[in-house]
């Protein structure tokens, strides 16, 4: 009976526990210590980038190879482009917080860079974590714990921000081609370029930052076609996450802000006051709800 009586009580305590967060989140306190956050990550994921980065430079430098070619094979990994990405959005993020008090829900290019940052470096964390074949593993790392802090905090953290984040703005469905169009385009330069270049270390006439990328394996472009295919399948779901959320988001915000206006309108419960103008753009004219962006 104690069980029966307890499960309940964890229950609603529980959704209360919830329920604070959600607020303190949605506060400008809230806010501003999350944008704070977003600024440690991206300086961590900038060093977690950069760390590595001298590694490899200094040893092209040592054993007298050929530094430019090094530095872009580099970053032609699409783990450090990603990572490299998501810092600066996280920093665009900040800047655009601050600047505009937060007063507001974020500007559509900033959504949309946010969106394309948050897919692609959560596919790097799923990709690289659950080690499609031929991947590098992280005891190849030159700096382990910098591949913990690309391929697993900074992955982990815009799991979260995507929903908690302040001030996120609802996409349309469209969009989610948009957000296909970075890491294709990333795999037609890698296939484009691979050839064009060699190998620093082996002396081969091509560079291949993956193996499920090289075409000189055992089935050729099928096989690369193959995993492509694959991989672009978890972009593809990836995004549709990252969109529904965003939209969902928008939606239980403007909720929250059509009832509040209802609050004030009503004076707390006293005689009805005259209606505040319909819709989410009357409390916030750079709000602009999800039927405006369909």
């Amino acid at each position: 009976m104690d069980d029966e009586r307890s499960t309940p009580i964890r229950g609603s305590r529980v959704r209360a526990a919830r329920r604070r967060i959600a607020t303190a989140l949605r506060s400008n306190e809230g806010a501003q210590a999350w944008t704070v956050l977003r600024v440690a990550v991206a300086i961590t994921a900038l060093v977690g980038v950069a760390a590595p980065a001298e590694v490899v430079i200094r040893g092209a430098i040592e054993g007298d190879r050929h530094v430019p070619t090094v530095a872009a094979n580099y970053f032609g990994f699409f783990t450090m482009v990603s990572n490299s990405a998501a810092a600066v959005v996280l920093l665009w993020a900040a800047v655009w917080f601050w600047t505009t008090r937060g007063g507001r829900r974020e500007s559509a290019p900033l959504a949309m860079v946010l969106a394309v940052a948050t897919a692609c470096i959560f596919v790097t964390g799923v990709v690289y974590n659950v080690n499609v074949p031929g991947m590098p593993m992280a005891r190849n790392a030159i700096l382990p714990w910098a591949s913990v802090i690309l391929h697993g905090i900074v992955p982990a953290f815009f799991v979260f921000d995507l929903f908690l984040g302040p001030n996120r703005r609802a996409l349309p469905w469209s969009r989610v081609a948009w957000i296909l169009a970075f890491p294709a385009a990333w795999v037609v330069y890698t296939l484009a370029r691979a050839n064009l270049v060699t190998n620093t270390l082996t002396g081969v006439p091509y560079w291949y930052p993956y193996p499920f990328l090289n075409p000189y394996q055992p089935g050729g472009y099928v096989t690369v076609a193959g995993f492509v295919a694959l991989i672009g399948l978890v972009v593809l779901l990836a995004a549709v996450v990252v969109v529904a959320v965003g939209r969902w988001r928008d939606r239980d915000a403007t909720r929250r802000a059509a009832a509040s206006r209802r609050s004030r309108a009503t004076g707390g419960g006293g005689a009805a006051l005259p209606p505040a103008p319909a819709g989410p753009r009357a409390a916030d004219p750079g709000a602009g709800g999800i039927a405006d962006r369909r």
